[in-house]
């Protein structure tokens, strides 16, 4: 059996340099997700009750609402990087309720549709 050892270091450059990426995969318009992606009475009801407002321009805002009940959760706001309609959606946010995250999240979030 062959084990590898690697020192603190490289764990911090392998951490460092590694990307998540989700994907999802949705059979529908681009006009359809669109709407999903900006519209919050759609967002409450496939994302857990949250309400997704967007200022659908560069330099816009972004709002990500908790459902009553769970203010505590924050109001996660951002700003519109790009903006494409039916194509393209980039924007920054920041997770309020978790505030270790926030410099980790300030990279932009990006849809493409």
């Amino acid at each position: 059996m062959l084990v590898e050892s690697i020192n603190q270091k490289q764990k911090d450059n392998i951490m460092e340099t590694t990307e998540f990426v989700y994907a999802t995969y949705i059979r529908t318009t681009p006009e359809k997700l669109w709407e999903a992606l900006t519209s919050g009475d759609l967002s409450e009801k496939y994302w857990f009750g949250f309400r997704i407002e967007v200022e659908q321009k560069v330099g816009g805002t972004v709002r990500i609402l908790p459902p009553k009940g769970m203010e505590e959760h924050g109001d996660h706001a951002g700003k519109v990087l790009a903006c494409e309609p039916n194509r393209k959606l980039v924007y920054t946010w920041n997770p309020k309720d978790r505030p270790e995250l926030a410099k980790k999240t300030r990279e932009p979030f990006a849809r493409h549709l």
